[in-house]
């Protein structure tokens, strides 16, 4: 149980936020996705811009910012040494645009199909509309003929994160609760920035969840991306019921009900800019692109997102020792142990 100064500081920065934000009552419920994409098959890599090439082309308008190339490509020649010598050269429309090189994969030597998946930022950021040109080249050509072939090749332009994101701005020290009620259960996207690294080591933690939520189907699913775009965490059914939990950093706080133990399960977490997507269930898994595709749950009712750190740690309690967020004997023992292994 929080004492009373942390109880106080966490409720009025809730609050804060709750009134900064009441105007975004439905911000952030569109989903952030892949925009245009092409899917080619046994297109060839050969030396420098002399592989097969094709068109993207996109009707839309919109800022292009990242390209995740992804497929499976297979050795040709037996010549062909290094796999990483097969690169997507991605040109703009208009073809004045500076291209992006787009390196596929670090692997050395390799025979037979190696599956490829990288997500990288352009170049320049480009005005999608139009039609952009994708050749498959090596670095190095080991011969005549393809040095090796993409068996299938996916080409997708990103736009970045999703701009409708809820900003919950820094994290400080405490818990931040959300709450939004819904008539269908949606994309809910936050964005936040943790100010210092969460890890076992420096006691120092991070849990997200939706305890409170209350919708007639209560089954919600969370997953956090980096601000390149990486997942960097997805959970179903870790907390009570069936709801989402994502615990980072040192442990153990006790479960909700039926939950998991908020026990830093979820690993390290280091300072930075974090997206949180949080939806119903649905199918499929999130993606790099800050993208989760699928349908989602019809289900309606209430929806509450909890953020709780003690990442800069409110001044008025400097007593708990181990960051944990409650006074206990325990933060005595963990001081006394830092005292004589030397780190008063």
């Amino acid at each position: 149980m929080y004492t009373h100064c942390y109880r106080k500081a966490f409720s009025m920065h809730a609050r804060t936020i709750m009134t900064a934000l009441s105007c975004l009552a439905l911000a952030g419920t569109a989903m952030a996705e892949p925009r245009d994409s092409v899917t080619l098959t046994n297109f060839n890599s050969d030396g420098p811009n002399a592989g097969a090439n094709a068109p993207l082309v996109v009707a839309n308008a919109y800022t292009a910012r990242y390209v995740r190339v992804r497929g499976t490509l297979t050795k040709v020649t037996p010549n062909a040494t290094f796999a990483r010598e097969a690169v997507i050269n991605l040109l703009p429309p208009g073809g004045t645009q500076t291209p992006t090189l787009v390196s596929t994969t670090g692997q050395a030597a390799f025979t037979g199909s190696i599956n490829v998946d990288t997500f990288v930022r352009l170049a320049v950021p480009t005005a999608a509309a139009g039609s952009w040109n994708i050749t498959a080249m090596e670095t190095y050509d080991d011969g005549a003929g393809a040095d090796s072939r993409w068996d299938t090749l996916t080409v997708t332009l990103n736009d970045g994160p999703p701009t409708n994101a809820v900003n919950l701005g820094a994290l400080t020290s405490g818990t931040i609760t959300y709450h939004r009620p819904v008539a269908a259960m949606q994309y809910h996207w936050y964005k936040f920035d943790l100010q210092g690294d969460v890890n076992a080591g420096a006691l120092t933690y991070l849990d997200i969840d939706t305890e409170g939520t209350a919708l007639s189907v209560s089954d919600t699913e969370i997953a956090l991306f980096d601000d390149a775009g990486a997942v960097v965490g997805y959970d179903d059914d870790s907390g009570s019921g069936a709801l989402g939990q994502l615990t980072y950093g040192a442990g153990t706080r006790p479960a909700v009900g039926d939950g998991a133990p908020y026990n830093g399960n979820d690993g390290p977490l280091p300072a930075g800019t974090y997206y949180l997507l949080v939806r119903g269930f649905g199918p499929n898994l999130p993606e790099v692109g800050w993208s989760f595709t699928g349908n989602t749950s019809t289900a309606t009712g209430d929806v509450r997102v909890n953020i709780r750190t003690n990442v800069g740690l409110v001044a008025g309690c400097p007593v708990d020792f181990n960051r944990d967020g409650a006074l206990q004997v325990q933060d005595l023992f963990d001081y006394l142990n830092a005292w004589f292994a030397g780190c008063p």
